[in-house]
Formats: structure tokens, sequence, C-alpha cells
């Protein structure tokens, strides 16, 4: 069995937008979505897309999880870190300047962020307000309630969304196969004790004549509180060979306003053709030497180095594109490299077109999902590109925050146990091995005993714990995955987005120039017929992902990337590739260095290039006589003119395409749309000050 999407369209309104939304769905495999009419106040930014792409696929979130929708209700950021007041007993009263296209005497549903004076950002539960006008024109609207803080002053994060008295999404016409079923997931984005239960129905529309085949109402929740989607199934067999539209509708009693959501709309049928599922899991901050499989002498991933590896490929000289989690992501999902994407100012959304991995396997019939653990990877900056599902596990403290390693790859098995025999794609990602370093009890004492010598930095220790609880999870997964037959015919990859710095060269953690501690990375590729126990010493980089993934998976890769495919080197069937250089930099550096610094490595040569106090300053390596970059030399006049020319060709061609994939896309100068709270646990993660 595979699946087929349902795909919006286009969505327009048919009655005043308050009280009807509509839009339409295709079944031909492509996604786009009209410009946004966006009624006042500054429009969420968002990500430009081309016409008919899979990333304009509409969003909405239920706490953590986002995912695709049949037509968006119309959101407005209407107030970015707008100062206000306090008043005795924690009263906030905040005006919000509006726009011309909310009517006055309206409802409309204010959802915020505040922070009182120095401390953190706190969700506000979502409130109605009337629209109403304001002496000298113009609308506005009144979020008021009681905070706990002393009185001051304070920081307010508002987006005001229109809600609807009745939704009606319906699909071109199609043929419905045999034995097809329909799957959907209802949701209601108002979780509020005092809104209404709304009503859902799904018909099948022929000939003029409709039948319900589905209807359900769903309760509004507890006040302040979130509803978690409601996954649905429903047999269309009795509809087998009808040339059919089908049609959802949400409504409630008039004059009543609600926020009914239908995600995730797909027809499942028999697959045409076997392709192979893709799993990709990203071990945030974990280094290479790190790890026994390449020579660590501590167990520190047993799992790993002795069973994955065995069954598998494994790359000892794999380079990450960047020391940063949000830079080298997005080149894992686009292909493109970050001083193409420009996805590394840690709150930036990207500002090109982008097709990702995401979009091209959900445009193949791949059903698309992602678990991460909140941070840089927000998916409102376009890392949620062609998922159709999108989950960030907030951290209980945000000042404190930890990877949940066990709660993300437990949401991924009971994912996984839903999708059946249809094509999928999972992505994973955890923070467990970034700092800070809190490993369980169970962990903690694992390697203070082990009468290793002792490591320079004793957090070093947690690190290496931290690995080994990842390590014992993802032993868990696969034995999941064995138990349900879901690894007979999946690609499975094990990576990570960069290293740690353990003051080797004077810094700790990644701040710090382009180094092989933060840029040597793991990397493990097994199943989808591939052989085992091969090691490939051949030097590849993050940029080959998207291109070996899509070969693997008969996918066609866009041209113009950079990267190459794996896929030969891995199966012995491909021709030696010839030696190429590879590139990296590195945003986050230690004060008084001007960013980027950029490396480039060709061979067992590399050099390092950067600026400080407005000079330029450079260091060569030998990697084979020098592997731990201890005996960098500032180079003689012409001894590395090669590697530099290298360098500036790279930045003058990436440079190039930049401006190629910006042509045509308007400047935005608005804020980036992250939760505030997200901002909170960068803040704390080092990313940001």
């Amino acid at each position: 069995m595979g699946s087929l999407a349902f795909l919006v369209l286009g969505c327009g309104p048919s009655l005043p937008a308050q009280d009807r939304i509509e839009a339409r769905l295709d079944a031909d495999g492509v996604r786009g979505a009209p410009e946004p009419a966006y009624l006042g106040g500054t429009p969420v930014v968002g990500y430009p897309t081309p016409a008919g792409s899979a990333a304009a696929a509409l969003k909405a979130s239920l706490g953590d999880d986002t995912r695709s929708v049949l037509a968006q209700h119309r959101r407005h950021l209407v107030a970015f870190e707008q100062e206000f007041s306090i008043g005795l007993g924690g009263n906030v009263s905040i005006f919000l300047p509006l726009g011309p296209g909310f009517p006055a005497g309206e409802p409309v549903l204010l959802e915020a962020h505040l922070k009182p004076g120095s401390g953190p950002w706190q969700r506000w539960p979502m409130s109605s307000a009337t629209v109403r006008e304001k002496s000298g024109g113009g609308v506005e609207a009144e979020l008021r309630g009681i905070i706990a803080a002393q009185p001051g002053t304070g920081l307010a994060t508002v987006h005001a969304i229109l809600p609807t008295t009745n939704l009606r999404v319906e699909s071109a016409a199609l043929t419905i196969p045999e034995e097809a079923r329909l799957e959907f997931a209802l949701g209601n984005e108002g979780a509020d004790a005092s809104l209404p239960p709304i009503r859902f129905s799904a018909s099948v529309c022929h000939e003029g004549t409709c039948a319900e085949v589905f209807e359900e109402t769903i309760l509004p929740g507890e006040k302040g509180g979130v509803v978690p989607w409601s996954p649905r199934s429903v047999s269309l067999r009795s509809f087998a060979g009808q040339h059919a539209a089908i049609r959802f509708e949400a409504t409630s009693a008039p004059p009543a306003r609600i926020l009914p959501t239908i995600a995730n709309a797909r027809l499942v049928a028999a697959a045409t053709e076997r392709r192979p599922n893709v799993v990709i899991l990203s071990i945030d901050t974990l280094r290479a030497d790190r790890i026994d499989l390449y020579g660590h002498p501590r167990p520190t991933a047993p799992f790993l180095s002795e069973d994955l590896a065995s069954r598998g490929v494994v790359f000892d000289r794999a380079m990450a594109e960047a020391s940063t989690t949000d830079a080298s992501h997005m080149t894992l999902f686009t292909g493109l490299p970050a001083l193409v994407h420009r996805v590394h100012g840690f709150l930036d959304p990207i500002r090109i077109p982008a097709e990702t991995l995401a979009s091209l396997l959900s445009a193949e019939g791949y059903e698309t999902a992602a678990f991460t653990e909140n941070g840089p990877l927000a998916q409102q900056r376009g890392f949620g590109i062609g998922f159709d599902r999108y989950v960030e596990n907030r951290s209980t403290s945000l000042l404190l925050p930890s990877g949940q390693v066990d709660k993300t790859f437990g949401q991924a098995k009971e994912w996984l146990a839903g999708v059946g025999s249809s094509r999928f794609f999972l992505f994973l990602h955890t923070f467990q091995v970034h700092s800070p370093y809190s490993p369980p009890k169970r962990y903690a004492r694992l390697f203070r005993d082990d009468g290793l010598a002792a490591d320079p930095i004793p957090e070093a220790n947690a690190y290496d714990a931290e690995i080994r609880m990842v390590d014992d999870e993802l032993s868990v997964l696969i034995s999941f995955m064995e138990a349900n037959k879901l690894l007979e015919n999946t690609l499975f990859v094990v990576l990570s987005d960069h290293g740690e710095e353990f003051k080797e060269h004077g810094s700790r953690g990644h701040a710090t120039l382009p180094y092989e501690t933060v840029l040597h990375i793991p990397l493990v590729v097994f199943g989808a017929g591939l052989p085992g126990g091969r090691r490939i010493q051949e030097p590849v980089h993050h940029v080959d992902l998207l291109p070996t993934v899509l070969e693997l998976a008969g996918v066609p890769t866009p041209p113009g990337l950079p990267g190459r495919s794996l896929a030969g080197l891995m199966k012995g069937t491909g021709p030696p590739s010839p030696s190429r250089p590879l590139f990296a930099a590195t945003w986050v550096l230690p004060d008084g260095l001007g960013a980027p610094a950029l490396a480039v490595r060709k061979g067992d040569r590399k050099l390092i290039r950067w600026t400080e106090q407005g000079e330029v300053k450079r260091l060569v390596f030998d990697l084979k006589a020098d592997p731990e970059e201890r005996s960098g030399r500032r180079p003689a006049s012409g001894e590395v003119a090669e590697l530099e020319g290298m360098l500036d060709a790279y930045e003058a061609e990436a440079a190039r395409t930049h401006a190629t994939l910006s042509a045509g896309v308007a400047p935005d100068d608005a804020p980036a749309a992250v939760d505030p709270a997200q901002q909170e646990k960068l803040r704390a993660l080092g990313y940001i000050e």
C-alpha cells in the first residue's frame, strides 16, 4: 500500500472571511497555495516558495505538534516585543492596533507570549477579544488578564487569529481506487472551554449527490489547554471506481466563532512501485571521535559500533557544513551550502525558494514526519517545509533545557505504528548529547570509574554518558522497527550536525574556528539493499546526503546542487570519485573574531581563514601528519594559493547562487516568527545573547 495525498491548491473565501473558509484539494501530487491575504498588522514571517511547491503547504499547530492542513485561519503578528505595564495584582491591559481588514464589532482570538521584567517568556492562554474602533481611526483589540508578576513593565508578542463559523474543503474529482481509505486528523486551534463544540464531516460527492461517510463532534478543551490532533480513517470501498470529489466540512451554531482544522488528509491506495522508506537520525553535537566506532576507548555507542555498523556502511571522514545546528540541518534538508541558504542567524527563516528532502519525497507519495526538540529547528524558519507532521518537544525548563531522546523516540514509534504499509520518511533529531549535559543517574556514573585517564574536562564524562543513553534508545527503536517489519525496506541514516570542543583549541562547546573537533561527524548508513560491514575513507559532506537519499529512493535530484550521490560508492558499483574540495563555516566564534570563519579541505590539506580586528588570518594543516590540528602554521606567501583560490571561488559561486535564487523575492525586514519561548531555549543553549 502507498499513500496519495490530497494537497491544497488554493484558498479563497466565497463569503466574508470571518464566516466561511473554503479551499480546494487536488490529487495529482502537487502542492501549492496563493499568497496569503494578510488583513493587518505584520504577517507572520514565512519563507518564499516556488509556485506549486510542496513547501507552500499550509500549517497549523496544536501545542508542539504542527501538521499540514487543508485551510489556514488567517494569523497576524500584531505585536512584537511590545512594551506593556503590569499593574497592582498583576493586572495586564494591552491595546493592540490591528488593521483595516479586521471588522469592528467582530471577535478576534489573541495568542500571546508575555515577558514580565527580567523573567522568562510565558505563554498566555488564548483569549477572545472584540475588535473596536480607535479614536483617530483604525481598529484595535484589548488583551486583559492577570499575570504572576510584580508591578512594572514587560514585553508582549501577540498574534491575532480570525475565527470562522464554517469551513468547507473540497477536492477535485478523482477516481477512487479499489480498497481505498480516507485518512485525516481533526483539530481545534481554539482549545478553550468557552468556545463551542465543532461538528466535522466528510462526504463523497458524485454527479451532484454527496454521501456523508464520516461525522463527529469535537468538544473544546479546558481553558488554556491544548486538545491533540485526532486521527481518523474511513473506508471508501463502496465507492471504488467512482469519479468523485471528497468534501470536508466543519461547522458550529452561529454566531459562534471556531478554529477548526483538518490535517494530513490523504487517500491511501495500493502502491504502484516499491521504493524504500527513509529514516534519518541526527544526534545533535555528536563528535565522531567520542564514539568507539571511531576509536574512542570507552564503549559509548556499542550498538551503533557493533550492530548497525556491521549491517551497513561507515564513513570515516564525514564533514559537517557548519558548527551550528541550524546551518548544518538546513544544508541537510536542501542540499544547499549555508552561504547560499543563509540560515545561520539562529532566528532568521529561509528567504529563498527551496525544495527540501521532505518536500521532494512528499511529492512522490511519502508520508513525512519529523520529531525534534525545540530550539534552532523551529518549523516556522522553514525546517518544517515538506513535512506533513512536525513535532517540537519543549523542555520542561527553558532555562535548563535537556535532551528528551526517550520521549522523541517514543513519539516516533507511535507514529511508525500508524503508517501501516504506506511509504514514509521519518526525521529524528535529539539534543540529548548537547550541553548542558545532564544524563539520568543510571548513566551519570557509567564512566566515572572505568580506569581510563581522567578527561581534561570533567563534563566530558557526562557527554560520553549522554551518547551511551542515545545508543541504548536507538537499540530499542531498531528492535521496535524489526518487530513490526518496518526495517525490511528502509534506508536508515545515523549522523550528526556538528561536533564539540573540549578545550583542544582553547574553547569549550562549538563556538570555535572550524577545526575537526566540530566538523568531523559520524555517518552510518544501512538498509535498503546496501552491503554490510563496509568502511569508506573517501571524504564526504553534508551536501551529499540529499542526492544520496534521492537516488536510493528513485527520485530525481534537483539540478545545480554541489553534492554528489554516495549510492554507487556505498554499493561498490560506481567509478572512483575524483578528489574534490569540501567546505565548511562557523558563525559562532570567540570574541573578537569576525564571522564567518571558513575552511576548505582537499585530501589531507586544510586551510582555515577568518578575520580578527579587521585583519585576515589563516592556518594551514596536514591532517594526515597532524589529525588533531595541533601544529597549525601561519603559511608563508604563496604556500596555500591553491586552497585560497578554492575558498575565493566557493564564496563567489555561493553569492551568485543566492542572488539567482532570491531574484524576485521581496525583501522582508519583519522579525522572525519564532516562538519567544524558543528564544529562551536558544539563549540557554548559548546560541543567542
